[in-house]
């Protein structure tokens, strides 16, 4: 497990605008994106695993997300929800760094599970 940490921290290191990753560390959540070429759309999916055994939950606050986009692609909105409720719109920051389209949004918390909906033009 110790390899697996420090193998992505060096990816990190060598490859900071080709990586999908929470800017801020964040224990305990998981990221994982999904795109649907037909759809037109990437989702991104958070899970929060800071529960105790009693099933008590603490939300994730201030997440710091960065996405590595498919080439030549370009965001249209941002949905997101950490509560299973209702996507509302969020701001993001899209950027060309190092050659490499990349956007960056904060969604304010996540408690058991998040969704992103990124639409492309």
């Amino acid at each position: 497990r110790e390899i697996l940490h420090r193998v992505s921290y060096h990816i990190q290191e060598l490859l900071p605008w080709r990586t999908s990753m929470l800017i801020k560390k964040t224990p305990y959540i998981e990221m994982t994106t999904m795109s649907n070429k037909e759809e037109n759309v990437m989702l991104v999916h958070l899970v929060n695993y800071d529960v105790t055994l009693e099933g008590i939950i603490t939300p994730a606050k201030n997440l710091q997300i960065q996405l590595y986009l498919p080439a030549g692609k370009k965001v249209k909105s941002v949905e997101y929800s950490g509560t299973l409720s209702e996507l509302q719109s969020l701001q993001f920051e899209q950027n060309l760094k190092s050659g490499n389209n990349v956007i960056s949004f904060n969604p304010e918390s996540v408690d058991v599970y998040g969704l992103a909906v990124i639409r492309f033009e």
